[in-house]
């Protein structure tokens, strides 16, 4: 499955979870933007998922993950994981820490903390970067939050 970023793979592997691996190029027309991508595949755009690689500096990283449409809040974070104000971290973090590209962060495949926004957990399945440019990993929140021991918790907005 060289489609996806190795240590994604391994978890997927190891998690035991059913997904579906979507790749962007399979299918016709360009795919630009996540409403692209959502068209695609026919499915709401609120099911698309972004994943932040947010960062309290001194090596506190951690990831959100929240519907594509979404804002997200960074406080209810840094409140549960105690450590003062949380940002969005530089490529440069995100590759030394996960070595995953900018537009390809996923929650899979790394052992930072991960956050889910509660929203997401009211869909069947949701679509998650698969550490790689132009795949998506379709999952179930639920799988998703187990795989990961991902806190669910209220912290995106329209």
């Amino acid at each position: 499955m060289s489609a996806v970023h190795p240590s994604v793979f391994t978890h997927l592997q190891q998690a035991q979870v059913q997904f579906i691996l979507h790749k962007h190029a399979d299918y016709p027309g360009p795919i630009k933007t996540p409403r692209d991508f959502a068209e695609a595949i026919g499915y709401s755009i609120e099911r698309i998922s972004k994943s932040l690689f947010v960062s309290a500096g001194q090596d506190r990283h951690a990831i959100s993950v929240c519907s594509i449409n979404k804002k997200s809040n960074f406080s209810p974070l840094a409140d549960k994981l105690g450590w003062g104000r949380l940002e969005v971290g530089s490529a440069a973090e995100l590759s030394r820490v996960t070595d995953y590209p900018s537009h390809g962060v996923s929650p899979l495949g790394v052992t930072l903390p991960i956050f889910i926004d509660s929203h997401l957990m009211s869909f069947e399945t949701i679509l998650v970067g698969a550490g790689q440019i132009g795949v998506e990993i379709e999952i179930s929140p639920r799988d998703l939050a187990a795989a990961t021991s991902a806190v669910v918790l209220e912290f995106a907005h329209a």
